[in-house]
């Protein structure tokens, strides 16, 4: 919308000017007289001509400013969508002092009788950057959510709402409210929406574990997002996001149940025992790679037992990429510990058949220092390997074994 409107002002010459001077006429006509038209005329196309006119005449003042905005109440459909295109070229050429155009823009997105008048309004309001102008929209935004009669217009206000972050964190409880709307793409859109607030929206948390068990994949993964990203506050969460992870019929949702793992790390520790069986027994590579990422953030006992999954993801697994994140994973989350798979780890150098496993084995072994003196021949042999980054990193990896870097 910003691009079109940039063009559009380019094209045709549209200059910001010093006020002050009489405007030039456009179309033959002067300031006084698109405003004669645009208040009296009564044929909607030759309104919307005078909007055209008044956005391009330079200099502006405030008597076209305010003839603009106020054609955003005009009766005709056509002149107020033209008019919310001569207030958003306001916004982009002088942005200081435009409270009064962005609440108009703001009835617009909430209330304007016309589907294509409230879409084009939201197009415009998600574009405006101005954090305060932003805050003045939240709460129209807020309105279209939840009253608009249009699904897809109440998803896309949700939409945004999350794309303000915590600009919009007035509004948490109406988007809560959101969660239960009887079309899926809405509730999803709130969902995810409540997750990029982040932390601002934690009351959110039992609602969005709830909705783990939609009869949507999409709310669903919309649901596992969110939890992902609110913070500490979702750990309450991680019972219901590793019944997911153990269960759920969609790919994409046992993957963002484990991303979500993830991102709440330590906070997500009771979930160790579904991501160590999804790693071992999921069919989709992605639900494995993603349990193997979430398990390479935790620490202590607790994930002892997840340890045999691990070593045996990187032995066995059929994706290249399991084996590579499993094995940076056991390098972050054993910590010393990891010395006692040496052994495993020189085996698996010596015969894996991808380059970037055996690089992450060669950089895992290296960083373990002296205590990876058993995976010597198996870092040597390395060092003559078909990859020149394996070769390489390899024989690094015996100069930090062997103590000499």
């Amino acid at each position: 919308m910003r691009r079109r409107l940039l063009v559009v002002m380019t094209c045709l010459g549209f200059l910001s000017s010093a006020r002050g001077e009489e405007p030039m006429p456009v179309a033959g006509k002067t300031k006084a007289e698109w405003l004669k038209i645009l208040a009296q005329d009564p044929s909607p196309r030759q309104r919307t001509a005078a909007v055209v006119a008044l956005t391009l005449m330079t200099p502006r003042d405030r008597a076209i400013e305010d003839a603009v905005r106020d054609a955003l109440n005009d009766k005709a459909d056509r002149v107020r969508l033209k008019a919310l295109d001569g207030v958003a070229v306001f916004i982009l050429t002088d942005s200081r002092n435009q409270s009064g155009t962005i609440e108009a823009i703001g009835k617009r997105i909430a209330s304007d009788p016309a589907e294509e008048v409230r879409i084009h309004a939201q197009e415009i309001g998600k574009e405006i950057k101005n954090e305060d102008y932003q805050r003045k929209l939240v709460p129209y935004f807020a309105d279209a959510m939840r009253q608009d009669k249009s699904p897809a217009l109440r998803a896309q206000a949700a939409a945004t709402l999350g794309r303000m972050g915590a600009l919009a964190k007035t509004v948490v409880n109406v988007m809560i409210e959101s969660l239960k709307d009887p079309e899926p793409n809405v509730r999803a859109a709130a969902a995810e929406g409540l997750g990029r607030i982040g932390e601002e929206a934690k009351g959110s948390v039992p609602k969005l574990a709830a909705l783990l068990k939609d009869g949507d994949a999409g709310v669903r993964l919309s649901a596992a997002f969110a939890l992902g990203r609110i913070g500490p506050e979702a750990a309450a969460a991680v019972p219901d996001l590793a019944k997911a992870l153990g269960s759920d019929a969609d790919a994409n949702v046992r993957k963002e149940a484990a991303r979500a793992c993830s991102f709440l790390g330590l906070d997500a520790k009771p979930a160790i025992p579904a991501l160590a069986k999804a790693l071992r027994e999921d069919k989709s590579a992605d639900v494995r790679q993603q349990s193997a990422l979430a398990l390479g953030k935790m620490r202590g006992d607790e994930l002892q037992a997840a340890v045999p999954a691990m070593v045996e993801a990187m032995k066995k697994d059929a994706d290249k990429g399991v084996r590579v994140f499993v094995v940076h994973s056991m390098g972050d989350s054993l910590g010393d510990g990891l010395r006692a798979h040496v052994k495993d780890m020189a085996e698996q150098l010596t015969k894996d058949p991808d380059s970037d496993v055996r690089l992450a084995l060669v950089q895992e072994l290296g960083a373990l220092g002296p205590a990876a003196k058993e995976a010597i021949p198996a870092l040597n042999q390395a060092a003559a390997d078909v990859q020149l980054t394996v070769r390489d990193e390899a024989r690094k990896a015996v100069k930090k074994v062997m103590g000499k870097q």
